[in-house]
């Protein structure tokens, strides 16, 4: 479960980064 969680913040900030 963290992992996942883990996962969507990194796409999310990747998102916001781009």
């Amino acid at each position: 479960m963290n992992l996942i969680i883990n996962i969507l913040i990194l796409m999310i900030s990747l998102l916001i980064c781009v």
